[in-house]
């Protein structure tokens, strides 16, 4: 049984069989089997009240978003069986007979031949029948419900099998011989049972997938860089139709979600030659929108796009974290998606890696709690710093820290110890308490730790512009001097910690 409305009986030559036919057997012949002995027939069951888009009959449509598919009844054509007597006009051969033509046909069966079952042919022991029915997808509702209508994507077409036999119990021994299988398989939303199958309606398919330019890496392949250089990723995609006019992929997006170990570098990716600047930055999100701490997720829309237009790939770059240990994966998602279409996850998504290494040498790294924050809002910088040398030590070091500040000639060419890019802000920054300072992992020394306090801070609240931000022309051995004070000053401009040697 198959839902006629949104599904045509075809030549089996559309499908890849040799055309000339219908439905058939197929000619496999395991211990014997012979399809010669085997008639299919042809015929119309009356499934008047199914309906493929709402199930509880309400007037409204029943769309499922997360699946993407409509919700339908089936009822009738589930509980439908293909008795002699149940066709309207009884079985037939030639489909182009039944009643109504090909275009009504919704039930095929195969049988014994008379003369088989005259002559004693049985379905014996260790015999397997392939039954072949060849459907083509309509472009509209044929009758029902919604006759005449184009048939929206999402849509399912289902159908629905079983089998008898006049000296069978498929039921058990609770059922009369000559009863059918059960018949409890439901198409959308879809149970696991295994008497029944559908297909979705698509009209167009999309397709993606990621490679990166710096270091190279073609799709489905890695590279390793140095943690703390600059990936340079791309990002290919297609919305493809065979019809000669194609549907539009409704409210396009591409969306590519980027781990902690990566940063979004917006001017990076301006300098691209093909750079995309994503049309939304949302940090600290994962690829669905909900709140991931340290993750990224970079946005595309574009609307509609008509199938088979060419869009051109996404190449963005992203910083990597210099403190990331050696052998880290920087593991990139892409995904690409639409209201109306639902081709497979799996083709319209994937993972690109770039492994990470370390050189053996001092690295440095600064981030922010929230690189895109409301005005007024406090913001969390933290500095950290490592040794991945494997056997060099380093003294104690001196680690300096500075805030932006816009104060005469402001921290750009103009200052004494320029920073490229300068900032670019109103208003000042202001320290609202005392810096604190831990290991790497976030803990601390221990009473038993012969150095308890990991260094000292020292504050400057003098001219910004005017400070020299080098610790060895403003400061002895050991001892700060100058601008330096190891009272916490409000108006801070300048940090410098003296780390204790261990």
């Amino acid at each position: 049984m198959f839902d006629n409305t949104v599904q045509r009986l075809t030549d089996r030559g559309d499908t890849g069989g040799t055309a000339g036919t219908y439905a058939y057997v197929g000619t496999y012949a395991p211990n014997g089997f012979d399809y010669r002995n085997y008639v299919v027939e042809y015929g119309h069951i009356d499934l008047t009240g199914d309906d493929p888009l709402d199930r509880n009959h309400d007037g409204t449509k029943d769309y499922d978003i997360t699946t993407g598919r409509y919700h339908g009844d089936w009822a009738k054509a589930r509980a439908a069986r293909c008795d002699d007597g149940v066709p309207v006009g009884g079985w037939f051969t030639d489909p182009t007979q039944v009643p109504g033509g090909i275009d009504e046909v919704n039930a095929t069966r195969v049988r014994l031949t008379d003369t088989a079952k005259a002559a004693g042919v049985a379905f014996d022991p260790g015999h397997e029948m392939r039954f072949v029915v060849p459907l083509k997808i309509r472009d509209k509702f044929h009758s029902g419900p919604y006759a005449g209508q184009t048939i929206p994507v999402g849509t399912v077409a289902a159908n629905f099998g079983g089998v008898r036999a006049d000296n069978w119990k498929a039921g058990g021994t609770a059922t009369a011989l000559g009863s059918w299988t059960a018949r409890n398989y439901d198409a959308s939303p879809e149970t696991g049972d295994t008497d029944g199958d559908r297909v979705t309606i698509s009209r167009i398919k999309m397709t993606l997938d990621s490679e990166s330019l710096e270091p190279v890496a073609i799709p489905g392949n890695t590279a390793n860089t140095l943690a703390g250089s600059q990936i340079v990723w791309k990002v290919n995609t297609a919305v493809q139709s065979t019809l000669p006019k194609p549907s539009a992929a409704e409210n396009l997006q591409i969306i590519d979600e980027l781990p902690p170990e990566a940063t979004y570098n917006g001017s990076c990716t301006t300098a691209q030659a093909g750079g995309t600047p994503p049309s939304l930055v949302e940090y600290n999100t994962d690829r669905n929108g909900n709140p991931k701490p340290g993750y990224t997720r970079l946005l595309w829309n574009f609307g509609n796009v008509t199938a088979n237009t060419i869009i051109p790939p996404r190449i963005f770059c992203t910083d990597t974290d210099p403190l990331a240990p050696n052998g880290t994966s920087v593991v990139n998602y892409a995904e690409m998606r639409a209201d109306n279409v639902i081709t497979a996850l799996s083709a319209r998504s994937d993972i690109h890696s770039i492994r990470l290494e370390q050189t053996g040498s001092i690295q440095v790294a600064k981030k922010v709690d929230m690189p895109l924050d409301d005005l007024n809002d406090d913001q969390v910088y933290t500095l950290s710093w490592a040794n991945f040398a494997p056997a060099f030590k380093i003294d104690k070091p001196t680690i300096i820290d500075v805030l932006p500040f816009l104060s005469g000639g402001g921290d750009g060419a103009a200052a004494k110890s320029a920073r490229t890019p300068a900032s670019n802000f109103h208003g000042k920054l202001v320290l609202t308490a005392a810096p604190t300072i831990t290991w790497l992992d976030g803990s601390s020394p221990t009473g038993a730790d012969p150095f308890p306090t990991l260094g000292d801070w020292y504050y400057s609240a003098d001219a910004p512009e005017t400070i020299n931000y080098n610790p060895d022309e403003n400061a002895a051995e050991g001892a700060p001097i100058g601008v330096w004070k190891r009272r916490l000053v409000r108006r801070v401009v300048l940090l410098i910690l003296q780390q204790s040697p261990r």
